[in-house]
């Protein structure tokens, strides 16, 4: 091949990088913009001050005490250090699953539990882990949504990151296509 078939091929490869980088950067910023306004329609405030109780908490939300949720890394934070620290402290550690077997168990050993008729001690007992047992799936739903933001977030921080990397490399091709190539030009040998 000669100088003007790799200078167009650059051209044309500069170019292709350099339109699907401008379209995936645009999609990268619109999932960030996505999730946050969805997020911040929510209206959650970061926690704060005394609501964090316990050092891990304090370890990973500190440094967003006080804001408005808008971000992927703030949902994953509350998600996983505020959500979840408050549902393993209801449940003594336990999962939603753990906690739904002891309840089905002791309906199963007390069929007067599910109709009602059991002592005021059992009934107490078995309300109160089928309470824990609701808090359990209620946080695991909400975790479960404020994870995809942060899914959904950290997809577009990709898509940002590659549209950039295409962007770039789509300058650099296009430039060199248009730059005049060092070298002798191949074809038919000069005429003696």
């Amino acid at each position: 091949m000669n100088k003007s078939v790799y200078s167009t091929l650059l051209k044309i490869v500069g170019v292709v990088a350099l339109v699907a980088g401008i379209a995936i950067t645009y999609a990268g910023t619109w999932a960030h913009g996505f999730v946050s306004d969805q997020l911040s329609s929510q209206k959650i405030t970061m926690p704060s001050g005394a609501a964090l109780t316990e050092q891990v908490m304090k370890d990973h939300l500190t440094k967003y005490a006080g804001q408005a949720m808008t971000t992927g890394p703030q949902a994953y934070a509350y998600s996983e250090y505020f959500i979840h620290e408050h549902m393993m402290a209801a449940s003594g550690g336990k999962s939603y699953s753990e906690i739904g077997a002891e309840a089905s168990a002791m309906a199963a050993a007390n069929p007067k539990l599910t109709a009602g008729t059991a002592s005021a001690t059992d009934m107490a007992a078995y309300q109160k882990l089928t309470g824990i047992k609701n808090t359990l799936f209620q946080g695991d739903a909400l975790r479960s949504m404020l994870l995809t933001a942060y899914a959904w977030w950290t997809i577009g921080t990709i898509a940002l990151w590659v549209g950039i990397i295409l962007i770039v490399a789509g300058v650099v091709l296009a430039a060199l296509g248009f730059v005049k190539l060092g070298g002798k030009a191949t074809g038919a040998p000069a005429a003696a």
